[in-house]
């Protein structure tokens, strides 16, 4: 008996288990906060949410695909469940791939068994001007139609001959906010666009027909006026995660479970409880800053539920937490602390948790991060050895690490 005559005897549902766990892990589809958090962890601007785990993936498909004609309708779902775009000049035959019948269902296109999209032109070395970067982000809206159960929509296009630092970007098609509402509104869960310009008047009303959305990254160029006030809020009831540059563009947008926030902000008169009076954060736990100096205190005020505050210092000093005695902060367990520059300009913040520690302003806490971002020159830092036996005599985890910035 032939191994192909044997795998036949094999019920389909066991045969597709043994597939799935043979290729991608279903993190890539995963939303949850613990998941998202993890991904953030991995620290890769070319490919995110463990975007590296689709690639790792495609030869082992691609090579059961060919097994027999009974293994290519099987795994022909997780051969699309998720798709990467890196090069303009093969995006006509993706699309012609994806209007193609289905082989378990031919009165279905291919792009209907898509979950997934990263948008990625630019990135992985392929590079791209002339007519590409002219029409680069209108062959997106080519793209979306045909893919119409998506579920996880990554744009992060890299233009040639930019980095990520550079603010030259592409204006995203106003259109897009209309596909996104009308063709994937009722499917999509996780929402990431960064490297692109955006108009903010049209996404608070396009979001809102996304109501499966559960994590929202809009880390990109703003241009125009804020949207009109609606005289209502637009409720996003499943968004657990947000992170935006200028949390102003999404004003007349409520976010009733939200539990982890990046706030961004290059105003050095940014008062945090603004946030308070525009959001309702009372379930908020995670917390990550940006920006001139915020008071930890005032922070726990307007964040009464935060359990992880991360700081991110780049060329910004550091003016002390001051406590008066009275304000402790009950939940904080765990502070990371991001820096862009060697040890000496880090430490006076680790000094400070230090000495609200031993005042008994944070009584909770039971761990602190220590994180230096490096570019092209590697400094090197100070041994943490010191730091490391002030917090032990807290009963507090302290860890120190580097790494090392990647552009591409």
């Amino acid at each position: 008996m032939e191994a192909t005559s044997k795998c036949e005897l094999i019920p389909e549902e066991v045969i597709r288990i043994i597939l799935r766990h043979a290729t991608s892990p279903p993190r890539i589809l995963d939303t949850s906060l613990e998941t998202l958090h993890a991904a953030g962890q991995e620290h890769s601007p070319k490919l995110r949410h463990f975007g590296k785990d689709i690639l790792k993936s495609m030869p082992i498909k691609l090579s059961l695909s060919l097994v027999s004609k009974q293994f290519r309708t099987l795994i022909e779902p997780l051969l699309f469940e998720a798709i990467i775009v890196t090069e303009y000049d093969r995006i006509p035959k993706l699309c012609e791939l994806l209007r193609s019948p289905s082989i378990s269902d031919p009165t279905k296109p291919k792009g209907s068994l898509c979950r997934r999209i990263d948008f990625l032109l630019g990135r992985r070395g392929h590079y791209w001007d002339g007519e590409a970067g002219r029409n680069s982000l209108g062959t997106l809206l080519g793209i979306l139609p045909l893919c119409p159960n998506v579920e996880v929509l990554i744009v992060d296009p890299l233009r040639s001959g930019f980095d990520d630092r550079s603010q030259n970007f592409l204006a995203l098609p106003p259109s897009f906010w209309t596909l996104l509402a009308t063709k994937c509104g009722q499917s999509l869960r996780l929402l990431t666009i960064g490297h692109v310009a955006v108009n903010p008047k049209h996404v608070p009303e396009s979001l809102g027909a996304c109501t499966q959305l559960q994590s929202l990254e809009i880390l990109v160029g703003w241009y125009g006026s804020l949207p009109d006030d609606l005289g209502k809020r637009i409720p996003l009831p499943n968004l657990h995660r947000l992170k935006v540059y200028n949390f102003e563009t999404l004003h007349c947008v409520s976010f009733p479970n939200l539990r982890s926030a990046y706030i961004s902000t290059n105003d050095s008169l940014f008062d945090i409880r603004r946030f308070q009076y525009k959001f309702d954060v009372q379930n908020l736990t995670h917390l990550e800053y940006r920006g001139f100096y915020v008071d930890i205190f005032q922070l726990a005020t307007v964040f009464p539920s935060i359990s992880h505050f991360t700081l991110v210092r780049a060329h910004f000093g550091h003016r002390r937490w001051e406590f008066d005695g009275d304000n402790t902060i009950p939940n904080l367990k765990k502070i990371t602390v991001q820096h862009y520059y060697a040890w000496p300009t880090g430490q006076p913040i680790l000094e400070n948790i230090v000495q609200l520690c031993e005042a008994n302003a944070l009584p909770a806490l039971a761990q602190v991060e220590y994180i230096e971002h490096h570019g092209l020159v590697r400094n090197e830092t100070r041994d943490p050895t010191e730091m490391n036996q002030a917090f032990q005599r807290l009963n507090v985890e302290f860890t120190a690490c580097k790494r090392w910035l990647n552009f591409d």
